[in-house]
């Protein structure tokens, strides 16, 4: 593909992309190169692909905005020049011959603060300049910025630093695309975030280059910011998927419960069998089975239930992989073999490891469907290759190849396997692809698919190296100790102790309680916070430490914790769940848990956390 192909390409997804009216123009040919669907919408097929458009004055310099009055003549549609308060049309041009015409947004001429869309916002767009030497701003339509709330009240718009206005959460992804951008050029597409001076946060899209320029000049970011706004049809989907990922991921909880319930009765039979040794290795093995099934289990709820890690990690993609090899073994037929090959000692990538997680789950499933007739295999390669940067130099990547030999596609599926809501499917959401293709984005990457009726598919996903220190603020801090290698001692107690247990599901309580009997607690239960609470209240001395589920009726869990530490603030609570979230674990140590324990959870994680509390 030659490089106006390639920037043809790109423009057309940004003409795509955008909320309003766009048009993808070659001025010097007069001729519309493509539209999206508003621009068809509100035009009709005056707008459409090849059509004429005329054309007055215009430049044709790189990155230089210039505004436009639509005018409708006898043999069409026409741009001409004019003010840009008189305008109906912004076009910048991204080479000599191609630029995007956006319909200007109401405010850019009302001044007056637009609604609706994000939080109170219409949908928008402009575009930037940036200078990478000096860090200056240029944009096309600072009355727009003004009015939208980027700049403060009585301000002009070089006092726009744009980069200040991103959360700060999603300023790594930034950073590291715009210095891939500055290293290798071409054309990148961000997705992040911007917080408004009354601290509105909207979620944007901004597809920026740095040209190549002549030697001895400044290079320039040169870009187009579109705010990203959800159909209704898009929206609707979002709200059944989350519906269904809730009823699913309840589903889950409750069955990790029963899981937890047996494996600590079976962890307690053990002792109780010594002597009998294929009785305990039997039991042993079976407690390996639901700790595997847990896995399994946990595995696929984080995937479904929509929630993100938005810390930026150093990954390994092969480890990431090999986390993922039991779920993805389960997922493929017993008729389907399932081949890895990675490349030892890869470099790390930067990005989001849920992003990684969906992709790769993404592809496997996909390639899955396609095997249904036909098909045995389905490989997973992962090698460092290098391949020709847009300025001819060499930019290393690494390949991670998806194979199947499955039915294949035909070359007009090829052309919109990617589109959102697009499935060959008859029950597909259409939306599998389309995530792989949002997160290899987010990763600054490249996708590619070849593939060939009855001869199967293979996706290939290049993404970049870029080495660069990770922040501490953006390492997760919540990850369990690992455990020390050392035999732990024997558990004794000086004495007899009192533990407060609130569960409300009594296969895990009479389980839990069974084995602290046998070492030496007494044991008070509840079933209800609420109930949990009085018990507590009414034995203000006696009660040594408190293990209480997450999910309680009568009482939330949390506020179930904060009554407790209110009325005795050095009682040790361990509160457990089966849904741990970083968040929710960071929040309970901060209202003064003692510690957090995932169910379903072995007796020997309880017995570490009971020996520093007792056996100090």
């Amino acid at each position: 593909m030659g490089k106006e192909a390639a920037i043809r390409e790109k423009l057309t997804r940004v003409v795509d992309y955008c909320a309003g009216p766009a048009l993808l123009l070659s001025p010097s040919k007069g001729l519309i190169i493509s539209s999206n669907a508003a621009a068809l919408r509100t035009y009709g097929q005056a707008f459409s692909e090849r059509r004429p458009l005329a054309f007055g004055n215009f430049t044709e310099e790189l990155g230089i905005t210039s505004f436009h009055r639509l005018e409708w003549k006898d043999e069409g549609p026409a741009f001409e020049p004019c003010k840009k308060e008189e305008a109906s049309f912004e076009l910048i041009m991204f080479s000599k011959s191609l630029g995007v015409a956006f319909e200007l947004a109401p405010a850019a001429n009302s001044g007056s603060r637009p609604h609706g869309g994000q939080g109170g916002i219409a949908p928008f767009h402009f575009s930037y300049i940036h200078n990478l030497a000096n860090g200056a701003w240029s944009y096309a339509n600072p009355e727009l910025l003004s009015s939208l709330g980027f700049i403060a009240a009585g301000k002009g718009s070089e006092f726009c630093d744009w980069r200040r206005l991103i959360v700060p959460e999603d300023l790594p992804v930034y950073d590291n695309i715009i210095s891939a951008a500055r290293q290798h050029g071409g054309n990148h597409e961000i997705h992040y975030r911007i917080r408004t001076e009354n601290g509105m946060i909207i979620q944007i899209c901004d597809y920026c280059s740095v040209p190549s320029t002549p030697e001895g000049q400044w290079p320039l970011l040169v870009g187009s910011v579109v705010s990203e706004n959800k159909s209704q049809l898009e929206r609707q989907t979002a709200e059944r998927q989350v519906l269904v990922g809730r009823l699913v991921s309840g589903m889950v909880h409750d069955f990790k419960n029963l899981l937890g319930g047996i494996q600590n009765i079976i962890e307690w039979s053990i002792p109780q069998a010594q002597g009998n040794e294929p009785l305990v290795a039997s039991l042993k093995k079976t407690v390996s089975y639901t700790e595997q099934a847990a896995k399994l289990i946990s595995g696929a709820l984080k995937l479904s239930s929509g929630k993100r890690q938005a810390s930026i990690e150093r990954l390994d993609i092969g480890d990431v992989i090999l986390d993922l090899e039991d779920l993805l073994r389960r997922v493929l037929p017993s008729s389907i073999r399932l081949e890895l090959s990675i490349e030892p000692g890869l470099p790390p990538v930067y990005g989001q490891r849920s992003l990684l997680q969906d992709l790769l789950l993404n592809l496997c499933v996909n390639a899955r469907d396609a095997m249904v007739k036909k098909g045995r295999a389905l490989s997973i390669e992962v090698l460092s290759c290098t391949r020709p940067a847009e300025r001819g130099d060499e930019q290393e990547f690494i390949s991670l190849r998806v194979k199947d030999d499955g039915c294949g596609m035909s070359e007009s599926e090829l052309k919109t396997i990617f589109d959102a809501f697009y499935s060959t499917k008859e029950r597909g959401a259409g939306l599998g692809l389309w995530m792989v293709r949002e997160a290899v984005h987010a990763f600054d990457g490249k996708i590619s698919v070849e593939s060939k009726e009855g001869e199967g598919t293979c996706f290939e996903i290049l993404l970049p190296l870029i080495e660069r220190e990770v922040p501490p603020s953006q390492k997760n801090t919540n990850l369990p100790p690992e455990k020390d290698s050392k035999p732990q001692t024997p558990f004794r107690l000086k004495e007899t102790k009192t533990v407060l247990l609130i569960e409300d599901d009594p296969l895990i309580r009479g389980g839990v309680a069974t084995w602290l009997e046998s070492l030496g607690f007494r044991i008070l239960e509840s079933g209800d916070g609420l109930e949990g609470l009085e018990m507590f209240c009414s034995r203000p001395n006696e009660i040594d430490l408190v293990i209480q589920d997450y999910i309680l009726p009568g009482k939330r869990g949390d506020d179930l914790l904060v009554e407790l530490i209110k009325a005795r603030p050095e009682i040790p609570v361990i509160v457990a769940s089966a849904n741990p979230d970083d968040d929710k674990i960071a929040e309970l140590k901060r209202r003064g848990a003692h510690a957090f324990l995932p169910k379903p959870f072995r007796m020997d994680d309880l017995l570490d956390l009971l020996r520093g509390i007792f056996n100090k």
